[in-house]
């Protein structure tokens, strides 16, 4: 059972990676 807290956490670290992403998209066009 993920608690809310938990929850937050989680949500705050997708919410970096894709800011990240954003910011930097040549951290995922090494294909």
């Amino acid at each position: 059972m993920i608690t809310g807290m938990e929850g937050m956490a989680l949500f705050s670290i997708t919410l970096v990676e894709q800011r990240e992403q954003d910011i930097n998209p040549k951290n995922k066009v090494k294909t």
